[in-house]
């Protein structure tokens, strides 16, 4: 393989990666995620990936727990 088309590769799953982050943070509820993570099965693999989605389901949960925290008040 050239460099050039190395570094073309390397371009083009930045790109899928950036895309696919963006539409990670779209989700905004847990059954979001699940289909996220159905949609986006290959992608899942990735470490990139893979960390934000944790992230993001941490976020969704942490969310979810304080609205019912302020709902039992």
């Amino acid at each position: 393989m050239t460099p050039k088309h190395i570094n073309q590769k390397q371009t083009e799953r930045y790109e899928r990666v950036k895309h696919v982050i963006n539409e990670l943070l779209d989700c905004k509820t847990i059954e979001d995620l699940n289909d996220f993570s159905q949609l986006f099965y290959r992608e899942m693999k990735w470490p990139e990936v893979s960390k934000q989605f944790a992230a993001a389901a941490k976020r969704i949960t942490a969310v979810e727990a304080v609205k019912n925290l302020h709902n039992s008040n």
